[in-house]
């Protein structure tokens, strides 16, 4: 437990939190949630005022901290940055990301008690427009801006899969340390393995870089069939023949031609990658395409199965010596997916604990039982 008493100096304790909370101040209290994550918008327009998504931000930041809710704030993302005339490829433009971090720092460290920087880098349309090497300078400057801005504040990452983890090392050394990995786990659903995963997951990023661990993103949808592997890719396989493809390979060599059978939305997100990227993402995309899972983690993707999953993960959590927080997504069901457009794909539109019209689902009683 010595690992985290440096990081609960800054949280005030184990993190208990969700994403989109969705202004639920009293359900989130009765559930002993005490943080929210958020997205923080652009925060100045061209003259250098704030914009009035960033000063509606700050006010939400305050709202819940009235309550003694604080906030995890997201930093901007890369093409934030761009649409606001900020090259983040180039050195200048680094620097100015970097000091747009310092003044977000500055305006917020008295809600914002959590900092991650930006979201995901090793998912390829969240660095969009950057390659992954380009992403890490990003991060790097981003980290070294919020650090001048809130000398005391909590900072840290989610960009740490296997393949990122070398990167992780070289933002350490350049950044003076974070406080803490981020981990976004979907053991059971986005990748293979089970509830037992987690925990080894927190035990491989601990052991290569001796941070304490926050769980950032983790949760069960509650619907969706699952097709494993060789009918997944039987179904790919399918779906490439249909459309004149020879098998994933001529589907590489020939992706703008892909992208004219998936959907707007995610081709459209395809399009803001870096051309290094965008063969492999529109590829990475068939979840949403054919609307099934490949995994299960042992749980029916129902609201049941959803109950279950945290009733059997929560506990194995809070016992972690390494883990200092724990994150849940969501907290409402939505749509349409966010990722292609469609109402009924399950990838994006079923992982609250509350159904869309508010009501609770069974998830609600399993989460409330093990944080309050």
């Amino acid at each position: 437990m010595a690992d985290l008493k440096r990081l609960y100096a800054k949280t005030g304790g184990f993190m208990k939190g969700i994403c989109h909370p969705d202004g639920d101040r009293d359900g989130l209290l009765e559930l002993g949630l005490r943080w929210v994550r958020r997205d923080i918008p652009f925060p100045f327009d061209s003259d250098g005022n704030e914009t009035v998504h960033f000063a509606a931000y700050r006010k939400a930041c305050e709202f819940y901290a009235e309550k003694g809710i604080y906030t995890v704030g997201i930093t901007p993302y890369p093409a934030a940055f761009i649409a606001a005339g900020i090259n983040v490829r180039t050195k200048d433009g680094l620097e100015k990301a970097g000091e747009v971090c310092r003044k977000i720092a500055v305006l917020l460290k008295d809600s914002v008690k959590c900092w991650q920087v930006t979201n995901e880098m090793h998912v390829m349309h969240f660095r969009a427009p950057l390659t992954e090497e380009e992403s890490v300078e990003f991060l790097i400057h981003c980290t070294n801006g919020l650090r001048a801005g809130d000398p005391e504040g909590c900072i840290g990452h989610n960009s740490c899969t296997p393949e990122f983890l070398p990167h992780c090392q070289r933002i350490e050394s350049e950044t003076g340390g974070s406080d803490y990995i981020g981990l976004d786990c979907y053991a059971g659903t986005w990748g293979d393995g089970n509830t037992d995963t987690y925990g080894e997951e927190i035990e491989r990023i601990y052991g290569l870089l001796g941070l304490p661990v926050i769980l950032m993103e983790f949760g069960y949808a509650s619907s969706g069939t699952v097709r494993n592997d060789e009918e997944a890719e039987a179904d790919i396989r399918e779906f490439l023949n249909a459309r004149g493809f020879k098998n994933r390979e001529d589907a590489i060599a020939r992706h703008e031609e892909l992208a004219k059978y998936v959907p707007p939305v995610l081709a459209s997100w395809a399009n803001r990658c870096s051309p290094k990227d965008k063969p492999q993402y529109l590829l990475n995309s068939m979840n949403h395409i054919l609307k099934h899972w490949r995994y299960s983690g042992g749980f029916t993707h129902t609201e049941e199965g959803q109950a279950e999953f945290y009733a059997s993960l929560l506990p194995k959590l809070m016992s972690n010596p390494h883990l200092g927080g724990a994150v849940l997504y969501c907290w409402k069901d939505s749509s349409p997916c966010f990722t292609c457009g469609v109402d009924d794909c399950p990838c994006e539109t079923a992982w609250g604990i509350l159904r869309k019209d508010g009501s609770r689902k069974p998830a609600y009683g399993a989460i409330k039982k093990v944080f309050a």
